[in-house]
């Protein structure tokens, strides 16, 4: 697989997580003075660990999301994905889990993650909504992208009834939709 394709794939995932995680979650990308990222279909958001490369904390949850059902509270520590734990590098952690997120939601919507919690190792399996996967074509003639953009798109108009966005990042949640809309 194209290597840049790939990576586009995986921004689009963790990007249209980020529009959603706002629009429902109502989460600053800021908890007490660290940045956060979303998870995505997961249902949360994670930071990354200064000096420890290869994990990602739990910063917030959804309740009555996929994090939330299987048992993730803020303060555990995520360690690896699909039974590989996570490589080193500033961002791999959550390109991996943007990988392995489009893999479980075409496959069974299982995601078992390796977690650290209160100093001992545990698997937590999420249970994802069925979603497909992108198709070779992405972000063209895929039907992932279409459902995805559709959701941004319904999500942005509710919270723009509501009176804004929440936290007011009306600017991001363009941005984002702009990225989603140029396929």
């Amino acid at each position: 697989m194209n290597t840049l394709l790939d990576a586009h794939r995986r921004s689009f995932v963790l990007a249209a997580g980020a529009l959603l995680s706002m629009v429902f979650l109502g989460m600053a990308a800021c908890h007490a003075g660290q940045a956060t990222y979303p998870l995505g279909d997961i249902g949360g958001r994670a930071a990354t660990i200064d000096g420890q490369p290869r994990q990602l904390k739990i910063a917030a949850i959804q309740p009555g999301g996929p994090a939330g059902n299987a048992g993730l509270v803020v303060g555990d520590v995520i360690e690896g994905v699909d039974g590989e734990p996570f490589m080193e590098g500033s961002m791999m952690p959550l390109r991996q889990l943007g990988t392995a997120l489009d893999l479980a939601q075409g496959r069974d919507g299982r995601l078992p993650l390796a977690v650290l919690r209160g100093g001992k190792s545990v698997v937590v399996t999420l249970r994802l909504p069925l979603a497909g996967q992108f198709s070779p074509t992405y972000p063209f003639d895929c039907q992932k992208s279409d459902r995805i953009y559709q959701a941004a798109c319904a999500a942005i108009a509710v919270a723009l009834q509501r009176g804004s966005l929440p936290g007011g990042d009306l600017t991001t949640a363009l941005a984002v939709m702009g990225l989603m809309g140029d396929r």
